[in-house]
């Protein structure tokens, strides 16, 4: 692996490797994002933030992504979704440089704004059909650990969240750990809001991924329609794909 570029700006070291034909995003010595365009999965978590999408009866006509990283899950909703608007928020202008310059997230493809997503929200008045939250800041405390939500209070953010989904909306969250995403069944605005949660988690991560739907969805028809979405992919793109997903209602 070779390091081709690498800069600490503000106590934050940014590397770029590549592997192969693979472009890699490290902050903090933490594996951010994974660019590869000969291949569509690979076995990350952001193949888990892009796969929810797939249960959707209909592709969106415009999906936001908010922590943009590298770019990885937009370069995947590219490849899925090629007539959609994507937009992506990032707070970190060095991401954004970085997912410009080195993982090909230029314009037109994809709309990029450098703003504090959560007060960038709130100023919204459009709708999107898909949402992916995918908001983390650096530990402050400790550079080595975990980066942390940066949303706070959990209802109020799904809440503003809620007042930017169309009514057959999908948000998409990350969260660490599976004991994190599961607690949403005791959220009352969420199960008022959503009809259906599934969630998603990949063998190498511990992260789970929760896809709330605003409309019901069977789950075995929406499983068989994941599979069936999925094998349109050519082989060699999606080789690399391990997941495993159950409703949480």
């Amino acid at each position: 692996m070779a390091v081709i570029w690498d800069k600490t700006i503000d106590k934050v070291r940014y590397e770029v490797r590549t592997a192969g034909a693979s472009v890699r995003l490290y902050t903090n010595g933490a594996f951010h994002s994974q660019y590869n365009p000969t291949t569509l999965f690979s076995g990350g978590v952001w193949d888990l933030l892009t796969l929810p999408t797939l249960i959707c009866n209909n592709p969106p006509a415009r999906l936001l992504l908010l922590g943009v990283g590298g770019g990885t899950a937009l370069h995947q909703c590219r490849y899925l979704f090629p007539a959609t608007t994507l937009t992506g928020v990032e707070l970190n202008p060095v991401h954004l440089q970085l997912a410009r310059r080195f993982f090909s997230c230029q314009a037109p493809d994809f709309d990029l704004t450098e703003a504090d997503a959560v007060a960038w929200i709130r100023q919204q008045r459009q709708t999107w059909q898909v949402i992916i939250d995918d908001l983390f800041l650096h530990n402050e405390a400790d550079a080595e650990a975990d980066p942390v939500r940066s949303t706070g209070q959990r209802t109020a953010w799904i809440r503003s969240l809620r007042r930017r989904l169309t009514s057959d909306g999908l948000l998409v969250q990350n969260y660490l750990s599976a004991e994190e995403a599961r607690s949403l069944a005791d959220n009352a605005l969420c199960r008022e809001t959503f009809a259906s949660c599934v969630l998603f988690e990949t063998p190498t991560y511990a992260n789970c991924i929760a896809a709330l739907y605003r409309q019901p969805q069977d789950y075995k028809e929406s499983l068989q329609r994941l599979n069936q979405r999925i094998a349109l992919v050519p082989g060699k793109m999606r080789r690399k794909l391990r997941f495993a997903c159950q409703p949480l209602w």
